[in-house]
């Protein structure tokens, strides 16, 4: 029920569409969860491409493990992570990709850091989030935003630029999901 109420509002092809992912490529999808998006993802890359899935939380890993056993998904490696330690190989991913993850990561300069040196050259990371817009985001804090699920486009987008990233494209009001939250879209590379 929920995956099928995200289809709505999440807009998840027109997310796959701009995300661009090719056949055969290596991605990373921090914060996979129960595997919503990972499975997306997987279905992108092909079966001659490899899906990483991390997430700190092994019940939801555990779901994902069922949608890989039974959708026959053999290109997604399931990994459980620690809060601030990816185990990413250096260089060794075409792209990054974080849907409602980035506004619950605490060492963000650790992750990014990790994102920027396992990407190789020319390769791009995605953050999909929300904000509340019933917050004042203008004024509120990192660690306001934290404690009510929320992060601000433009502190992303100035977290990605100081890991190194180069920011190519960032739509502020990238959809919207009920009760006024709205959803951004920031894409960055690795020059």
């Amino acid at each position: 029920m929920e995956f099928t109420l995200r289809d709505i509002w999440q807009k998840p092809d027109t997310l796959l569409t701009l995300i661009g992912i090719e056949p055969a490529e290596k991605v990373a999808e921090i914060g996979a969860g129960e595997g919503y998006f990972s499975v997306k993802l997987a279905e992108q890359v092909g079966p001659d491409g490899k899906l990483l899935a991390l997430d700190i939380d092994p019940e939801r890993l555990n779901v994902l493990r069922l949608l890989k056993r039974y959708g026959q998904f053999e290109q997604i490696e399931i990994v459980e992570n620690k809060p601030k330690q990816l185990d990413l190989k250096a260089a060794s991913l075409d792209k990054v990709v974080m849907v409602n993850t980035y506004h619950e990561i605490e060492d963000f300069e650790a992750i990014l850091k990790q994102c920027f040196e396992a990407l190789k050259p020319g390769g791009s990371i995605y953050i999909i989030d929300s904000y509340d817009t019933k917050l004042d985001n203008d004024k509120a804090s990192r660690k306001k935003l934290f404690k009510k699920h929320s992060i601000r486009p433009v502190m992303v987008a100035s977290d990605l630029e100081a890991a190194g990233f180069s920011v190519k494209n960032q739509l502020d009001k990238y959809t919207k999901q009920p009760e006024k939250i709205e959803w951004f879209y920031i894409a960055a590379s690795k020059e």
